[in-house]
This record gives C-alpha cells, structure tokens and sequence, in this order.
C-alpha cells in the first residue's frame, strides 16, 4: 500500500511532523491514484471485451465477473469515504501552519488518524482488487493448452 506501512510506523519509527506526513500522503496519492483507477477500468474493460469474444461459456463467466469486480473498487471508494479522507489530508499537506504543530497536538493526531483511517478503508477495496485477479488468473489457467 505504497507509503502507508512507512506513515503509520510499521516499518519503525517515522519522526516527522504532521505537514511532511500530510504531503508525503499527498504525493504517494497524486502518483498512485491515477495508475490504480487506470489499471482498474483497463482491467475490467478487457475482462468484459475477452468475456464477449471467448467461445468458452465457463471462461466467460469468470471474466464477466472480473470485470465486475474490478470496477468494484468505484463504488467501494465511494461508499467508505475515502475520498473525503484524501481531501482533508490534501488540504493539511496545503496549510503551511501545520510545520509548527507540536508531535501531540490535536492536528497533528488527526494527521495521524486520518492516514489511519485510510488504511483501514483501503483493505476494503483489495476485496475487489484480489478477487478480479484471481478470476482473471483462473480463466488464464483455464485455457492452458497441455
């Protein structure tokens, strides 16, 4: 999950302040968003695409409901709130306030929380993400010539 772990200090200690966590957040969003919603629509496009080509009704299916999934991760992103999450972190990574705060503030706990929450709400959505791979892999092992 990118530079989540190294935010919410499972990788050891990341002594920084709440502005430098609120824009590293804030690059790591700006790079990885459009390839993960990119790579999302690309899949479930070509899921549908080899669902509708393919003779086997078995395969099809796989990849119909692939497609279906991959497309998941919208409506999950939209229904947990993460996007109101990216906001509000964007919008600290934006006030230059935020340099100052002492380690125990109350803004820099909600920094904190916020990446926290993120987290929590992104593991939703590799529900979605792992079962359009493992579908997708399925109807590629599927048709496996021996």
């Amino acid at each position: 999950m990118g530079i989540i772990p190294l935010l919410n200090q499972r990788l050891g200690p990341f002594d920084v302040s709440a502005k430098q966590r609120a824009k590293a957040f804030a690059v790591h969003l700006k790079k990885a968003g459009f390839w993960t919603i990119s790579s999302s629509a690309v899949s479930a496009i070509l899921g549908f695409t080899v669902a509708y080509l393919h003779p086997d009704p078995l395969t099809r299916r796989l990849l119909l409901i692939s497609g279906i999934a991959s497309l998941g991760i919208f409506p999950i992103t939209a229904a947990s709130q993460i996007l109101k999450i990216n906001s509000e972190l964007c919008k600290y990574n934006r006030e230059d306030s935020l340099s100052d705060v002492a380690k125990g503030s109350a803004q820099y706990k909600r920094v904190e929380e916020l990446v926290k929450k993120w987290e929590g709400k992104h593991k939703l959505r590799f529900a979605s993400y792992f079962t359009a791979w493992a579908l997708s892999l399925s109807a590629v092992v599927l048709n496996l010539k021996p």
